[in-house]
């Protein structure tokens, strides 16, 4: 579970923007500027936190939430409105 929650917290930055670019079907250099950049650090976030819970084997902090069915269910959709939230603005560009 923290393998998966770690690795998808950079990844759907990646994916959406990767999409936002696709679906749009133009292609500005400013649109593929900032995808490229958003597509950096996404892969680089999400090598970081994959290294970091493979070093350490689990998170502590989601001892409780993983128990609990409501607890599990709004952690992710919390980390998908964090995800909305801070690609807003490619998606807006794309």
């Amino acid at each position: 579970f923290d393998k998966v929650t770690d690795f998808a917290g950079g990844t759907n930055f990646v994916v959406l923007a990767i999409v936002t670019l696709l679906v749009n079907q133009t292609y500005y250099a400013r649109q593929i500027i900032v995808t490229c950049f958003v597509g950096a650090w996404g892969v680089r976030l999400s090598g970081y936190l994959l290294i970091r819970i493979l070093k350490i084997g689990e998170d502590k902090r989601f001892d409780d939430v993983r128990d609990n069915f409501f607890k599990f269910a709004a952690f992710w959709i919390f980390q998908a409105l964090w995800v909305w939230t801070v690609s807003l603005p490619v998606t807006l560009v794309n």
